[in-house]
């Protein structure tokens, strides 16, 4: 995505950088990411921001405060970024322009780029197959010191994060824990590393690891 230094002006040409007078405070847009805002280094994300107001065009700020601005006329306008890097991590928002002013700005969108690091690994205790009822922890170990890890189950878009913990041989772990055990649970699970200094860039992804949860009832109800 290429990027323009934008000025505080209100010229539809230049779009402020920081909310102003001539700033709509509502309409808000919505700006999301295709595939995820979660990206292999190296990938491709599409930003979409889209509204219910008829824009006449759209601009996507990055916190470094630099921002794009999109020449079209619509509902919704894709920016691509292309081979993603470090420096493409962060928030971002939009914003769109109508009626001679800049609408608010949509709420921030959090870009993460992953790969940067290797790969830890994932473990269960006791097992990663368990009974429905009982607990059970897993566990993100890394011979690089992170201070976060990150758990993700696949087809579920949150991430759940803990504070990385140092062991006498320099490696690095954090504990997840499942307490008790239910069939949203089972899943596939792999989990990243990263340093709270650079909370966007993760390291590539452990090799997956599938949670089976056993001994789990389904009741049918039937009426006539």
């Amino acid at each position: 995505m290429g990027a323009k230094g934008a000025t505080s002006s209100g010229d539809p040409n230049h779009g402020p950088t920081e909310l102003n007078s001539t700033t709509d405070e509502s309409h808000k847009p919505i700006l999301t990411a295709w595939p995820s805002p979660v990206i292999p280094l190296g990938a491709n994300v599409t930003l979409q921001c889209r509204s219910h107001l008829n824009f006449v065009k759209f601009k996507v700020l990055h916190k470094r405060g630099t921002a794009h601005t999109e020449y079209q006329d619509g509902f919704f306008s894709d920016f691509t970024m292309s081979s993603v890097t470090r420096a493409h991590t962060g928030t971002y928002k939009c914003s769109g322009y109508y009626s001679s002013r800049w609408s608010a700005y949509s709420e921030p969108l959090e870009i993460v780029v992953t790969g940067l690091f290797t790969k830890p690994s994932i473990l269960a205790h006791p097992s990663f197959l368990v009974n429905s009822g009982r607990n059970v922890t897993l566990s993100c170990a890394s011979e690089i010191l992170f201070d976060k890890f990150i758990l993700h189950k696949e087809e579920n878009s949150q991430h759940s994060h803990r504070v990385g913990k140092r062991l006498e041989t320099g490696n690095s772990w954090a504990d997840f824990f499942m307490e008790p055990t239910l069939s949203v649970h089972a899943g596939t699970y792999r989990c990243y590393g990263s340093h709270s200094q650079y909370p966007y860039e993760w390291s590539k992804p452990s090799d997956p690891q599938e949670l089976i949860i056993t001994g789990i009832v389904f009741t049918l109800s039937v009426s006539f």
